[in-house]
C-alpha cells in the first residue's frame, strides 16, 4: 500500500502539484508564506512544505519545567517567513504528502532552515537527508550558548517526544492542516 501511495506522488496522480518537483532531483518554488503549522512545517502557495535538515519542537511540546518550547519555535518560525516572499528548493516528497526543502527569505536570502538552528528553536535532524556540517556547527554553537530551547533544562528531541506521546495516544492524526 505505502509502494502504492508512493508511485501515485511520483508520477503526480495523487498530488498533481508536485508532479515537477518528483521528476528532477531538485525543484524551485517561489511564493508567500501563508501559514506556519509549527516549528518546521508551512504552506507556500497551497503547498505544505516541510524544512528540511531539521526538527522543531511539537507544537504541544514543554521543557522539563513546562516551559512552551513547541509554540515557540513556532512563533519564531512565523516572524521569520508569515507573509514573506520565500523561494523554497524541494529535494523530495515526504510524509503526508508535504514536500521536504530548503527555505530562503527572498528580502535578504536568509536560510530559514538553517536559521532555526542558529537561534535555538530547531534540531538537527538526521533523517533522510544527511545534515550539513553547517548545521551541525550551528547547532553546537547555540546550545554551548544556551539559546533557544537550550536555555532550558529537559528539552527532548520532537522524535523522542513524538514517541512518548504515540504511547498515550497511539491514533494521533497528522499535524491539522496536513493531509
Amino acid at each position: 500500500m505505502a509502494y502504492l501511495f508512493s508511485l501515485l506522488c511520483l508520477t503526480g496522480l495523487l498530488f498533481p502539484s508536485f508532479a515537477p518537483f518528483s521528476r528532477s532531483k531538485t525543484s524551485l518554488l517561489y511564493g508567500v508564506c501563508e501559514e506556519v503549522f509549527d516549528g518546521d512545517t508551512l504552506r507556500v502557495e497551497g503547498k505544505v512544505i516541510r524544512l528540511a535538515h531539521i526538527d522543531a519542537p511539537e507544537r504541544d511540546q514543554r521543557s522539563k519545567w513546562g516551559v512552551p518550547v513547541g509554540r515557540q519555535s513556532t512563533g519564531f518560525l512565523s516572524s521569520l517567513v508569515l507573509g514573506k516572499t520565500l523561494r523554497v528548493e524541494l529535494l523530495r516528497l515526504g510524509p503526508y504528502g508535504r514536500g521536504v526543502g530548503r527555505v530562503w527569505r527572498k528580502e535578504d536570502d536568509l536560510d530559514v532552515n538553517l536559521e532555526m538552528v542558529i537561534r535555538g528553536q530547531a534540531f538537527v535532524s538526521f533523517f533522510r537527508e544527511k545534515p550539513l556540517g553547517l548545521f551541525l556547527s550551528a547547532q553546537k554553537e547555540a546550545r554551548s550558548l544556551g539559546l533557544g530551547f537550550w536555555h532550558y533544562e529537559g528539552v527532548i528531541r520532537p522524535k523522542s517526544f513524538r514517541k512518548k506521546r504515540k504511547k498515550i495516544f497511539p491514533t494521533d492524526p497528522p499535524p491539522s492542516g496536513v493531509k
